[in-house]
């Protein structure tokens, strides 16, 4: 009878055990569904655009009744996954664990999606930038996934000038924002292009030089005659050059929606002074350039000396027309 009671002791006692040792285990640490809940929660307050995806536990102390860790947590964004530290501590009441501090620190993000081609031509067509250089209506949108970067592949036609038509190639290049979850514009570069001049511009005349020094001095005028699509004459008095002919050399679109239309030429001669009370020195059979650019609001043409003995002339520049 002693021997069964002893049995009946022993067995109890390790049930008492086993009851202690679960009971101590519950109090340990706060359960991980409780833990994942908390981290949900206040993701969502750290960053609303983050996803939550899982955590683990890089190290925890328990002491007393507060359980401290650094939790290593993973979340996804639209284009991005992420990499975040949360210091966590938790307070042991009669209640249960509740979570008392939480900081987010190390966020760490990878690029691991980029927009669809539908995506960034509805970026292309809203970007202000774009919008105020006319460059905005894109076609044939090709997206080049780069990292933290994209560059976009697209092809503008523009018939809305009364001089000319253009067709061509436009890069935009796009940053990747993590804070905003966004793709930002960043810069933009045209391709290879094709600019026509429909109309020839009214470009005879003896126009005032935006470089005068004195309002309605004589001396700086720029005048243009023989003008057509092709070619053109040309002469400068605040250089004091021979009248020279340019011939058409090509005609391109810039990246803030400009037309440049460049006829180039040789055999000019100008006189160079070095001051006001300098005489001069004639210079001879010297090539030049002569820029027209067309924009939505006014025509500009630049005369472009290109001597090499004296590279950093001013150029000769006259507004043709303002509308």
């Amino acid at each position: 009878m002693k021997k069964y009671q002893k049995v009946l002791c022993c067995i109890s006692l390790f049930v008492l055990c086993l009851c202690l040792n679960a009971c101590g285990a519950s109090k340990k640490e706060p359960e991980k569904e409780m833990i994942k809940e908390d981290l949900i929660r206040e993701l969502s307050s750290y960053d609303d655009r983050l996803s939550f995806d899982e955590y683990s536990v890089e190290k925890s102390l328990t002491e007393d009744k507060e359980y401290t860790a650094t939790l290593s947590v993973s979340a996804k964004n639209t284009f991005s996954e992420h990499q975040v530290t949360a210091e966590v501590k938790y307070v042991l009441y009669d209640q249960g664990w509740k979570i008392e501090e939480c900081q987010w620190t190390n966020d760490v993000y990878t690029v691991v999606s980029y927009p669809t081609v539908d995506e960034m031509s509805e970026l292309i067509k809203g970007s202000q930038e774009l919008v105020q250089s006319g460059l905005n209506e894109q076609q044939d949108v090709n997206v080049q996934p780069n990292g933290n970067s994209l560059t976009c592949e697209g092809v503008i036609e523009k018939n809305d000038n009364p001089y000319y038509t253009y067709k061509g190639k436009i890069l935009t290049y796009w940053d990747y924002n993590a804070n905003a979850d966004a793709w930002e514009y960043s810069n933009t570069e045209t391709g290879e292009s094709k600019c026509e001049l429909t109309s020839a511009l009214q470009l005879d005349g003896t126009w005032e030089s935006m470089m005068k020094e004195r309002v309605n001095d004589p001396s700086t005028y720029i005048t243009v005659s023989n003008y057509d699509m092709n070619s053109l004459d040309i002469s400068s008095e605040m250089f004091n050059t021979n009248t020279v002919h340019a011939q058409l050399e090509e005609c391109s679109l810039s990246e803030y929606g400009v037309c440049n239309v460049i006829y180039k030429g040789n055999g000019l001669s100008y006189l160079y002074r070095d001051s006001s009370w300098d005489d001069g020195t004639t210079r001879e059979n010297i090539d030049f350039t002569v820029c027209i650019l067309i924009g939505k609001d006014s025509v500009q043409l630049q005369l472009q000396i290109e001597d090499p003995e004296h590279p950093n002339l001013v150029d000769d520049i006259a507004d043709i027309e303002r509308k």
